[in-house]
């Protein structure tokens, strides 16, 4: 395992009208990520083991396979033949089961109003706009993949973005709306939260990181101007040994399939800053930040004096490699970092944080049926080969031939008399008929299938495996329901955990996204049915069901009118949706 030593000096910047400033910040943000690394390091290998293992098959430990693949012959000895090595992937029906439980109980966010100003109806708005954004963006794709990664070995990521809107015909003020889309991490273990954070949510988390890993052509040409674009071999190799997780040899070669192509490795950092302010109470009775009262004897003291130490958030977001930033800082329009996870069973021993899944605890389970099985194969596969016990001389004259008997139907294997030094005719050869143990076997592996049932908590029962001493609709019900509790931790965690967080996220988004007085867009009622609204300014609905102005030339602070006359003089509800709210 590779070892993080924060003291590593960082390698020199190229560019000369670098501000100080920003190369301090660019330190700090380098010592972070490594931080990060060293502290999710190993959760980071059995994550990969585990996904191997369960994704691509690998149950069997390498060397283990090389052995059973066979050899050559050595040493006049004769070659060792292949052996089976079955896998037979017993953990993704339980995985399977865990998910299709989170599919099919349909999750959704809900709002509901708090503070003053706020009514039902806004709540409604903001779910019914919120469920028209996660339908459009596909939002349960995000989640579903990363929910998928983290009930297998632990972790997993999804994030939320914002992206400019289609501009509306006959909307000319539309042309700068932005939407929320949720968007899947293709590689979530590109994601390198606070080592920091206390929160199971990791909210408390002052940088996250999420690594891009870009071909050296592949980075010269996104990146040109930047100074790492424009290094020499040799400066490049001296960044890798600074920095080895941000320049190295990739395994695949280069296009010209002469050396290996150095690989570039860029991060997208997301940054928390607070900044205080000290709320005081007035002579008055009223409140104000003590900073904005220029006379002292208007703060309130003895005992109606009152003081309160109030904390803003402002999360920014930039792009870097191993010796610059890659583009200027930008303020997300939120006060939350929009990486959202998923995380299933979490354990802390003395400190060590540990997050697993369902493979985890599966594996040593999943192996022993492997190889129960690939033994219980090989057995009754070779039971018709049983080796020969002869004297050499009977079959020297045709020995081919009794060497392709293993693999070769003969009609018949000739053999030459021999006798021995007294004259008598040696006896043929003769097969050594031995039982193999098949039945041991079959019981070992059926031992190693309840093993896993044990392990991953879902019984038989649950992956359609009925026993015939079970088949009574109460006894099917009670093993379904014990599955669902054993399995029930994960869906827990992520409504109260990922979910909770997402809502925090869109809850504080929505309001900063949809803030143009006058914006139409569409939202899904509970019923499925679409429909459009205005927010942030009075409206009617058209004929067409169109949002139409209520008010001409109406401002934020002037009253809204309940209702106004319709074209049939007949009074016409007036609607108005303050987000702000």
């Amino acid at each position: 395992m590779a070892v993080f030593d924060l003291r590593d000096e960082q390698p020199p910047v190229r560019r000369k009208d670098v501000d100080p400033q920003e190369q301090k910040r660019h330190a700090a943000a380098l010592n972070a990520f490594k931080a990060s690394a060293a502290f999710f390091a190993k959760q980071r290998e059995r994550e990969m083991a585990d996904l191997k293992f369960i994704d691509h098959d690998e149950q069997w430990e390498p060397a283990a396979k090389l052995q059973r693949a066979g050899g050559q012959a050595i040493n006049g000895l004769p070659p060792t033949p292949p052996r089976p090595s079955i896998v037979i992937n017993q953990l993704i029906a339980p995985c399977q089961q865990v998910a299709n439980t989170r599919r099919n109980a349909r999750l959704a966010l809900t709002f509901s109003p708090k503070g003053g100003g706020a009514s039902q109806d806004v709540a409604e708005v903001f779910e019914d706009i919120a469920r028209a954004m996660q339908a459009e963006s596909r939002a349960s794709i995000a989640r579903n993949w990363a929910a998928d990664r983290s009930e297998k070995v632990g972790t997993g990521w999804y994030r939320i973005d914002t992206e400019y809107a289609s501009q509306t015909p006959g909307d000319e003020a539309s042309w700068n709306d932005q939407d929320i889309v949720w968007r899947r991490i293709l590689n979530q273990a590109s994601v390198y939260p606070s080592p920091y954070a206390q929160e199971p949510d990791f909210s408390d988390g002052k940088r996250l990181f999420v690594t891009q890993d870009l071909p050296w052509s592949q980075y010269t040409v996104e990146f040109p101007d930047s100074d790492l674009a424009n290094y020499d071999a040799g400066e490049l190799t001296a960044v890798g040994d600074a920095q080895p997780q941000w320049v190295f040899q990739s395994a695949g070669g280069s296009d010209d399939g002469d050396e290996p192509e150095r690989t570039i490795r860029i991060a997208e950092m997301w940054e928390v800053r607070e900044t205080e302010r000290v709320l005081v109470m007035r002579t008055d009775g009223t409140a104000a930040f003590e900073d904005d009262i220029d006379d002292a004897t208007q703060i309130a003291s003895g005992p109606q004096a009152r003081r309160r130490v109030m904390r803003a958030r402002t999360v920014y977001q930039r792009r870097m490699n191993a010796v610059e930033w890659l583009d200027p800082e930008q303020e997300w329009n939120g006060q939350f970092i929009p990486i959202v996870p998923s995380v299933a069973t979490e354990s802390n021993v003395n400190g060590e944080r540990r997050w697993r899944g369902i493979v985890g605890p599966g594996k040593d389970a999943a192996h022993s049926y492997n190889v129960m099985r690939s033994a219980q194969i090989e057995a009754i596969a070779l039971g018709t080969k049983a080796p020969y016990i002869g004297f050499m001389e009977t079959i020297e004259p045709y020995l081919e031939w009794w060497k392709q008997s293993a693999v070769r139907n003969y009609f018949i294997l000739p053999v030459k008399a021999a006798y021995d030094r007294a004259g008598n005719l040696l006896p043929i050869p003769q097969r050594t008929v031995q039982e193999p143990a098949i039945q041991a076997m079959t019981m070992a592996a059926q031992a190693a299938k309840d093993d896993i049932h044990t392990t991953t908590g879902i019984p038989p029962v649950a992956l359609g495996q009925l026993d015939p001493h079970d088949r009574s609709g109460k006894a099917i019900q009670a093993l379904q329901g014990q599955s669902e509790v054993g399995t029930s931790g994960y869906l827990d965690n992520f409504v109260n955990i990922t979910l909770a967080y997402e809502g925090k996220v869109v809850r504080d988004l929505i309001p900063k996204v949809f803030d143009r007085p006058g914006r139409i867009v569409p939202a899904v009622g509970v019923d499925e049915k679409r429909r459009l609204v205005m927010l942030n300014y009075p409206y009617i609905e058209g004929p067409d069901g169109q949002p139409k102005k209520a008010v001409p030339q109406w401002q934020k602070g002037m009253p809204v009118p309940k209702e106004i006359s319709g074209p049939d003089g007949q009074p016409v509800p007036v609607k108005y949706i303050d987000l702000a709210a």
